[in-house]
């Protein structure tokens, strides 16, 4: 098997045909297999992944343990000698699969890849597509502190969309978890992803360990997918907003214990007032009151 495609969905049921059908029209000529595992959607998620037949395999988790560990179990069930882990809200418009691969085939040292994402929305007057972030550099405690006090710099923990970074073939610290391109002997040695951090954060963690046994993380913009952003949440980004404040703080708990993860938690209360006092400013107060609730994790 070339390729496990592991798709982890939650209450996505619409975004997830979707996605689906975008795989099985584009993807030629190689082997691949479709691992759907729902994380106990309350929708008709699964009805819909059954509906494929044989053409996917479905894992119904009798709750929700996270993203990570809905990944990590589709993961075990894959054979592929790659595996995309892929959100429901992801949909191709070439044969994604076939160019990741021709890239990896490029760069040996690259051990999990991502591609460049294009929002879901309808296109512009000009009929352009708008370009999303994905990813970054790791979250250094200087990165941090650029990020919160708003100071951009060209190597950002969130890289910016259109930074040159996202322009053109590069490498990256890290990129977001709704598109992972990786190699299985990259998991056979560096292990699953941390079941500790339910969602948002997991990716962060998981390709620091990648980075820290030698393989590098790379990003190619010879194929584009859209990209629904939170299209799998819905409604405000409270939960990657609270997410990626508690992530942040295990990754410091586990990788750094000691002065840098206090450190860390003192630069995220800040990053948290900020905020609140940003969105205060513009009347946002739902929004004020997300960080609010970030500042008192």
């Amino acid at each position: 098997m070339d390729v496990s495609i592991v798709i982890v969905s939650y209450n996505a049921s619409g975004y997830l045909k979707e996605c689906l059908d975008s795989i099985f029209q584009f993807t030629k000529n190689i082997k691949f297999e479709v691992i759907v595992v729902d994380n106990a959607s309350s929708d008709d998620s699964l009805t819909v992944a059954k509906s494929y037949g044989k053409k996917v395999t479905v894992i119904a988790n009798p709750d929700n343990r996270g993203f990570g560990a809905g990944v990590n179990t589709g993961i075990k069930k894959a054979t592929g000698e790659y595996i995309l882990v892929l959100n429901p809200d992801v949909r191709f418009l070439d044969d994604a699969i076939s160019a990741m691969l021709t890239f990896m085939g490029q760069h040996s040292d690259v051990g999990l890849a991502s591609c460049q994402f294009l929002d879901g929305l309808p296109a512009g007057r000009h009929g352009e597509q708008k370009m999303l972030a994905n990813g970054g550099y790791f979250p250094t405690l200087p990165r941090l502190l650029c990020w919160a006090f708003f100071i951009r710099i060209p190597t950002a923990y969130h890289l910016r969309a259109k930074s040159s970074k996202l322009q053109a073939t590069s490498y990256l610290d890290w990129v977001t978890g709704s598109f992972m391109f990786v190699r299985r002997e990259v998991i056979d040695k560096v292990g699953l992803l941390d079941e500790n951090i339910f969602m948002y954060g997991e990716e962060v963690e998981w390709q620091y360990r990648i980075n820290s046994a030698g393989w590098r993380i790379g990003y190619t913009t010879t194929t584009k997918v859209i990209h629904h952003e939170r299209g799998s949440q819905g409604g405000l980004p409270r939960g990657a907003i609270l997410g990626e404040f508690k992530g942040l703080k295990y990754i410091y708990g586990k990788h750094f214990p000691g002065g840098k993860q206090i450190v860390v938690g003192a630069i995220l209360d800040a990053a948290a007032f900020l905020r609140v006092i940003f969105w205060l400013a513009r009347l946002k107060l739902a929004m004020a009151k997300i960080y609010l609730e970030a500042l008192f994790l």
